[in-house]
């Protein structure tokens, strides 16, 4: 099965990923190379949707660990939801699972962001008294 990589833009500049099929060391450029042309129009966040995603190996984790990095250099936002099964347990053998930004669905991705935005308010209140 070869790996298909499509892309959803919001209104607000977050932009999904959703990859078809195994990434694997066969299939992991096709993804980098998807990637590196969607970063060039420089969304607010991405967000992996690894639903249509039943394998994952190393290679294919190199290329959502280094998107994650150059994201996180630039202060983007990143996250990953959706994870079947089998690849959730790679993400857990491997110790990704909470550096990776892991959801169950858009639904606890927005839940945590909103949260993480509330915190920052409140400390900005805090510091300026």
């Amino acid at each position: 099965m070869s790996l298909m990589v499509s892309f959803l833009h919001d209104s607000s500049d977050l932009t999904t990923v959703h990859p078809e099929g195994a990434i694997t060391a066969a299939s992991a450029p096709i993804l980098k190379d998807a990637l590196q042309t969607e970063m060039a129009s420089a969304p607010r966040a991405l967000i992996f949707d690894l639903n249509a995603v039943p394998m994952i190996d190393s290679t294919g984790l190199g290329v959502i660990v280094a998107t994650k990095k150059k994201l996180n250099e630039t202060g983007l936002g990143f996250g990953i939801i959706h994870v079947q099964p089998t690849v959730q347990k790679v993400l857990e053998i491997v110790r990704l699972s909470k550096h990776l930004n892991v959801f169950a669905s858009r639904e606890e991705l927005d839940a945590y962001l909103i949260s993480v935005q509330q915190k920052m308010i409140v400390e900005n209140e805090t510091t300026d008294d």
